[in-house]
């Protein structure tokens, strides 16, 4: 990949993710403009909705960096038949919160306005004793947050006095935050070690789609559980990294590329995290490219939905 070819793939995408939002919300508020024709004599009802809950999302190039870091270490002590200990963890599980404004326009059409937040975190730690008393730690640890806010169209359907179901979609902005560190510790007494540490920052387009249902436990209040899919892959990661060893250190800012080498003469495949504002050159048996971290997935939520203001008689449609 040239650095022009980089370049013109980093516009296209710019523009994708000014364009993408744009066009979602220009068709959420034309579908707005025209919810009073179908309200009839309805009056908006506003309401606060707050859920939490689990999200089983995907990582993207965190799982291929994470696995090559693992058998690298593995491999390189194999050569010498040492053999490594420890753990590897790379969860796709996290936790999600949300709460959104929402008002129903209708009978069965409302919007929400949400902002929500996801996390989850993992690390790697292999051990490995060299005979007759050197010991090295590898660690490969991170974890990432998103925090999108969406716009979202709901429908009601199977409608009753105290419970419902319903389908919405909607889509919106996510900014995430990767943070990762790569360490290398030897000695027996850990003297000897480098590391890399940084705090990456991206966003870009989310959209997302599902389904939940609702029952009223109260006069304004309102218990639900809600499953949706969600789609979200970023990769414009720039990063403020720190490279150090136990003699010094170095603070850095750039793009965050994968770099992928081939087998070759009797070694495994690699994938390396490279900063840098161009390419980097990974010939001649690899190839770069921009990290990519996926953010797609489930989420499932259950929560309470508030009513605000007045609520209308018990003679007004539901």
């Amino acid at each position: 990949m040239s650095f022009l070819d980089s370049r013109l793939n980093q516009r296209r995408n710019g523009r994708a993710g000014r364009w993408l939002p744009a066009a979602v919300l220009a068709v959420l508020a034309a579908v707005l403009a025209v919810a009073p024709a179908l309200a009839g004599e309805w009056k908006n009802r506003w309401s606060l909705k707050v859920g939490g809950g689990l999200g089983l999302l995907g990582w993207g190039d965190v799982e291929t960096l994470k696995n090559s870091f693992h058998q690298q270490v593995r491999d390189f002590a194999g050569a010498f038949a040492i053999a490594t200990t420890g753990t590897c963890e790379n969860p796709r599980l996290g936790w999600q919160g949300e709460v959104e404004l929402r008002v129903d326009v209708s009978p069965r059409l409302g919007f929400g306005l949400a902002g929500g937040r996801f996390s989850r975190s993992g690390e790697t730690v292999l051990k490995a004793d060299w005979p007759p008393f050197l010991t090295s730690l590898h660690i490969w640890g991170q974890g990432s947050t998103i925090t999108p806010v969406t716009l979202s169209a709901y429908w009601r359907f199977l409608s009753g006095v105290r419970s419902g179901a319903y389908i919405r979609a909607g889509a919106g902005l996510a900014s995430a935050i990767w943070k990762y560190k790569i360490r290398d510790e030897e000695t027996i007494d850990f003297a000897s070690w480098e590391q890399v540490e940084g705090t990456a920052r991206d966003k870009g387009l989310l959209v997302q789609a599902g389904m939940g249902y609702e029952i009223r436990i109260a006069k304004r209040l309102t218990a639900f559980v809600e499953a949706r899919g969600q789609i979200c892959s970023l990769d414009g990661w720039r990063t403020d990294q720190i490279n150090s060893t136990d003699a010094s250190s170095e603070n850095i800012s750039e793009t965050l590329w994968l770099v992928e080498r081939a087998p070759s003469g009797g070694r495994a495949a690699e994938a390396l995290l490279i900063a840098s504002s161009l390419p980097p050159d990974a010939r001649p048996y690899g190839s770069a490219r921009p990290v990519r971290l996926d953010f797609s997935g489930g989420v499932f939520l259950a929560g309470i939905r508030l009513e605000l203001g007045r609520r209308p008689s018990s003679s007004s449609p539901q």
